[in-house]
């Protein structure tokens, strides 16, 4: 009776065979014997099974919304002569300082009938609305803000 370890490839074989890094003696093996391709089929199911998964990744306006949750996030302030600093995003007045009475200036600005400036637009969703009144007056009271 002939030894089953010689007649069908060991498993590192059959990895390659299912990686398509078989030598061909072994693929032909694999391609002939049900065995065998049931066992390649279960090492494909394992290494998908196994895949490592990627974090998932933020959109761009929910990592830029938590940013400036954390009062952190700086961009060049429109209208600013001296670009050689950046302005905090919700500084929608800026005077250097994000505080409550800019919260207020976009809170003001919505009551109004003309349409408010597009520096009010703090969270980037190109839309003035009560999200960027709530964002600008979080950044102001945010404990360990810097401004």
């Amino acid at each position: 009776m002939p030894d089953p370890s010689a007649t069908h490839p060991d498993l590192a074989d059959l990895e390659a065979a299912r990686t398509g890094e078989a030598p061909a003696d072994v693929d032909a093996h694999v391609r002939a014997c049900e065995e065998c391709r049931r066992m390649v089929a279960e090492l494909a199911t394992c290494a998908r099974a196994l895949a490592p998964v990627p974090p998932p990744v933020p959109e761009p306006i929910e990592a830029r919304r938590a940013l400036l949750a954390l009062g952190i996030l700086r961009v060049w302030a429109p209208g600013k002569a001296d670009r050689s600093a950046p302005a905090l995003v919700a500084d929608v007045d800026g005077n250097g300082v994000v505080d409550i009475r800019d919260a207020f200036l976009i809170a003001r600005a919505l009551r109004s009938t003309a349409a408010p400036p597009s520096r009010f637009d703090v969270n980037g969703d190109r839309v003035v609305d009560e999200r960027d009144v709530e964002l600008a007056a979080h950044a102001a009271v945010a404990l360990g803000r810097r401004s």
